[in-house]
């Protein structure tokens, strides 16, 4: 314990001696303790042999906290305990202003080590509310596992409130908004291999957003007993983290804006005759960013639209350009392929198989996200139809054969089409001359039909998804995304 409260004390003293000498060798003045001023390139050279002992120091950390859950616990115990201290050196690091480049890299990578300690103890909180709510439910199953958590002195409120705690302490660091800041202050780009320091930068911090946001609305009480939340259940109430709050004033970290900056970078936008296939490093921020954005829709809906609606700060536009792009990058990547999941041989094959499902996995999460977009919206089901034809619906409508032959993958697509024209007579009409809506009335029917069947203990909306190979993961059920007693009015309408 003693050791790991001296390398984050020493990790903070090496940044402070990082900007101080920066400062000096920036013409800020200074003295090296017998009245001489310190030449500005030695200074220079101080800075950043301060910052290289603190990445190393941070990687360490990382290290000790991916090996060792005595460290994790340290680091938690209390109200966030030691994790308060990494969190104000992350917020620190983000305040500073680093004017040379090679300190602004390892500035970078220190951001990054900061970053990824962050994440893994808001997953190691969470990771100890799972274990105790599942030796609950085996406790009340007839089991023994909670009496061993109960002899420990542990307790599901406990831990609860420890994943609060440290979720609230990021918020109230300003953490988000200090991470808004600075990605929207530098040029940033993406290489193929995502090994340099401005991408390693940037994929930790869009797993980290995804991190924050899917623990915040599955670490609540409720949730960590066995509640699933859905996308139309109200919001908490009684959420003393507030992130909510600053997801909405941050626009999520600023992610959609920097998602939206690397797209135009690479010349992605829509209507493309042959759109350019982004590198894995792009598919893979996209991913978190969407999935931190999905995450942000069960957290607060309503937070969640009225933040990417068309305003003056121009985010709305962003997030529809965004997912327009990927929409027509994935889908004309898909049909490109050549081969799907599982085709080829070799190493040729093999990445081909992985590219595939890098392209289809973010095509899934950008369609759970624009139904969560547009649910219950008028408003934003109007703006998939604006623009030259075809629109984005029509789009929606014409991705590969796989979304309306392949079970797993019509059952993301489904959802997202019901949803974007229920009660919108204009967005019906679209989907009729497109597709043959039966097949989305007889998937409605399915889902019924499944629904009423007797299940033993409560009904798991995913169960009958997820048999075969695991085709749906329950974020993309139906149950998940729309109430049940809409899913009749929806066929109904179909059909009219």
């Amino acid at each position: 314990s003693a050791g790991l409260d001296l390398l984050i004390a020493a990790l903070l003293a090496l940044h402070e001696s990082g900007i101080s000498a920066s400062t000096v060798a920036d013409g800020g003045g200074g003295g090296n303790g017998d009245g001489k001023p310190v030449p500005a390139e030695a200074s220079r050279r101080m800075a950043v042999g301060a910052r290289t002992c603190a990445v190393r120091c941070a990687a360490l950390l990382r290290f000790l906290v991916v090996r060792s859950s005595a460290v994790r616990a340290h680091l938690l115990a209390g109200s966030a305990g030691g994790a308060a201290k990494v969190i104000d050196l992350l917020a620190a690091c983000l305040s500073t202003e680093d004017p040379d480049e090679p300190g602004s890299l390892l500035r970078l990578s220190l951001l990054t080590e900061l970053v990824c300690v962050v994440a893994l103890l808001l997953q190691a909180a969470a990771a100890d509310c799972a274990r105790v709510a599942a030796a609950a439910a085996a406790a009340a199953a007839g089991g023994e596992g909670l009496s061993t958590y109960l002899a420990e002195g542990v307790r599901l409120d406990e831990c609860v409130s420890v994943l609060d705690d440290v979720i609230a302490y990021v918020v109230a660091e300003g953490v988000l908004e200090r991470l808004s800041a600075f990605s929207s202050s530098v040029h940033w780009a993406v290489s193929e291999d995502g090994v340099d320091p401005h991408s390693r930068f940037l994929l930790s911090f869009a797993d980290f957003l995804r991190t924050l946001t899917s623990l915040r609305h599955r670490g609540g009480a409720t949730t960590a007993r066995g509640h699933v939340r859905r996308l139309y259940d109200p919001p908490r109430a009684d959420d003393p983290s507030h992130l909510s709050d600053c997801l909405a004033y941050t626009r999520c970290g600023g992610a959609v804006s920097l998602l939206y900056g690397l797209l135009l970078e690479l010349g992605l936008v829509r209507h493309m005759p042959s759109p350019p296939t982004p590198p894995a490093p792009v598919l893979a921020l996209a991913v978190c960013v969407l999935r931190a954005l999905g995450n942000w829709a069960l957290l607060d809906l309503p937070s969640f639209q009225s933040s990417l609606q068309y305003g003056d700060d121009g985010v709305g536009e962003e997030f529809y350009h965004l997912c327009a792009a990927l929409v027509t990058a994935c889908a004309h990547g898909l049909r490109n392929a050549g081969a799907g999941p599982g085709a080829g041989a070799g190493s040729g094959g093999a990445r081909r198989q992985r590219a595939h499902q890098a392209l289809e996995e973010v095509l899934n999460e950008v369609l759970l996200v624009v139904g969560h977009f547009t649910l219950h919206n008028g408003a934003h089901q109007a703006m998939l139809l604006r623009g030259p034809s075809p629109c984005f619906l029509q789009e929606l409508c014409a991705l590969p054969f796989s979304y309306f032959s392949e079970t797993r993958l019509s059952r993301v697509l489904y959802p997202t089409l019901m949803i974007t024209c229920f009660e919108n007579d204009q967005s019906r009409r679209v989907l009729q001359q497109e597709i043959d809506t039966s097949f989305v009335v007889s998937f409605i029917e399915e889902c019924q039909e499944a629904a009423e069947q007797p299940q033993s203990g409560h009904y798991d909306p995913t169960d009958w998804q997820l048999r075969g190979r695991g085709e749906v993961e329950s974020r993309f059920s139906l149950e998940s995304r729309m109430p049940r007693e809409e899913w009749a009015p929806v066929a109904s309408f179909l059909q009219s």
